[in-house]
């Protein structure tokens, strides 16, 4: 099977596929590319059997130039798009083992014409520092409330670093008594994230998945203000359950809230998105890790679809499609949500502190064998692009059991790594433990909290400072 990168900035696209026995054809592999962009075509991602010959053919559309045709990588510009003609272009690979054994794979590429970039319009919310992310840039078309602040000196001829900070699911502000609309105060963690990267000189946005969607809908950890959440959270059982059709959702709707937050936040003239973070805590880390995994592009819409996905149990499929049973409609096509996925911006890193790592099988949980693996490897969870990931968990912490310790998260990043060739020097899923610590690592009395945030400050200096 093929994977296939669009050189595009802020972005490197890895598609999950399926990998057939050989002399078998795949299923067709689609994706969607702007007019006159760079297309690698690569062959050598996959746990395919080593082959002789890789032959690259294109089979329908306006002719390309296929670039290195006869080789494991090829490359082609996309076309102009052609607004009354034919804009897809098929492509196969054909390889022949050592043991002449045959093997086919299809991919379809439609060419969209070049998407117009504009300004984001700054709608002011209860104070200096609250705005509104305009739903435009949401795939469910939710408007979301969230707290930006920029360092001194930042400017459209001045742009600098910024960071996306996520919260937890206690939410990002303060509640008030229940009932009443949440408070302008922000929990003290991101409180104390925001202060420390303001004073790096890196801007700020602090988007809220909560309140967005309700003033009253401070957090989901107590009912009395979870019963406030409203659609898309609210999937028409009265009243609302914490249970695992409502977390299912949540890792979905979050991650398309980290797809809108960081499209919104780098469109702003005042940010330099290619040097771009994001810090998260709980649920937080954990929407990180859906947005940054590279199979996310596939794996979100068939997360929110009835069809049920390889290696699923009939349980997990019967939960999972309940909790997506009543789930609001896309405002945008599945090629337009694939196209945002693809061109999503990624950190350069991202601080993971005390995720939970089943996500909720929105990637599937795999564990990889040694031998015949039947998918293909950007199925398994690992950071796509170059983002670097620094997980932060404590031993005294049962939530991110999955990202270490032989969880399978572990096993299937370490498993990417081997099969990919990659050095241990050079990984982007890097573990740091905290012997004893608990969940909530920067509380004021745990004992770890000065090393999580000065590995922070490390991260910036590393990936940011000349």
């Amino acid at each position: 099977m093929v994977l296939i990168k669009l050189l595009k900035p802020l972005c490197a696209l890895l598609l999950a596929s399926v990998i057939l026995p050989a002399n078998a054809n795949s299923t067709n592999t689609t994706l969607t590319v702007e007019e006159q962009s760079v297309v690698t075509l690569d062959a050598l991602q996959f746990a395919l059997p080593t082959a002789a010959q890789y032959r690259w053919i294109q089979t329908r559309g306006n002719q390309v130039r296929l670039q290195k045709a006869d080789s494991a990588t090829a490359t082609f510009n996309t076309p102009a798009y052609a607004p009354d003609g034919d804009n897809q272009l098929e492509i196969i690979l054909v390889t022949t083992t050592a043991t002449a054994y045959k093997a086919k794979y299809t991919t379809t590429t439609n060419v969209i014409p070049s998407q117009p970039k504009t300004p984001p319009v700054l709608v002011a919310q209860r104070n200096q520092n609250e705005f509104l992310i305009e739903g435009k840039y949401h795939p469910l078309g939710n408007e979301l409330v969230a707290v930006i602040h920029f360092p001194e000196g930042a400017s459209a001829d001045n742009p600098v670093p910024g960071c996306a900070i996520v919260h937890g699911s206690g939410g990002l502000f303060r509640e008030n008594d229940p009932g009443q609309s949440c408070s302008q105060q922000l929990e003290s963690n991101y409180q104390l994230l925001n202060n420390q990267l303001i004073a790096k000189g890196i801007a700020t946005i602090l988007p809220s998945s909560f309140y967005s969607r309700d003033e009253r809908f401070c957090e989901d950890n107590d009912s009395d203000y979870l019963e406030f959440a409203t659609a898309p959270f609210f999937n028409g059982n009265d009243p609302i359950q914490r249970d695992s059709e409502y977390k299912n959702r949540r890792v979905a709707i979050r991650a398309m809230d980290m797809l809108a937050t960081m499209r919104f936040f780098c469109d702003l003239d005042q940010v330099d998105c290619e040097q771009a973070c994001m810090v998260g805590t709980s649920n937080g880390g954990t929407s990180i890790m859906s947005y940054t995994a590279q199979s996310i592009t596939d794996d979100l819409s068939a997360f929110m679809d009835d069809d049920k996905r390889p290696f699923e149990s009939n349980s997990a499929h019967d939960k999972r499609t309940d909790a997506f049973a009543n789930f609001p409609p896309l405002t945008v096509s599945p090629i337009t949500l694939k196209y945002q996925l693809t061109h999503r911006p990624l950190p350069s890193f991202a601080q993971l502190i005390s995720p939970g790592c089943t996500m909720r099988d929105i990637v599937p949980d795999i564990e990889p064998g040694e031998e015949n693996l039947p998918f293909a490897l950007n199925e398994l969870f690992y950071p796509a692009g170059d983002t670097q990931l620094t997980f932060e968990v404590g031993t005294d912490d049962g939530v991110p059991d999955e990202c270490y310790q032989g969880g399978f998260r572990e096993i299937q990043a370490r498993y990417f790594e081997q099969q990919s060739g990659i050095n241990a020097n050079d990984s982007q899923y890097m573990i740091q433990v905290h012997p004893e610590g608990e969940h909530n690592l920067l509380d004021d009395d745990e004992p770890h909290r000065a090393e999580v945030l000065e590995r922070l400050d490390n991260l910036v200096d590393e990936h940011f400072l000349p």
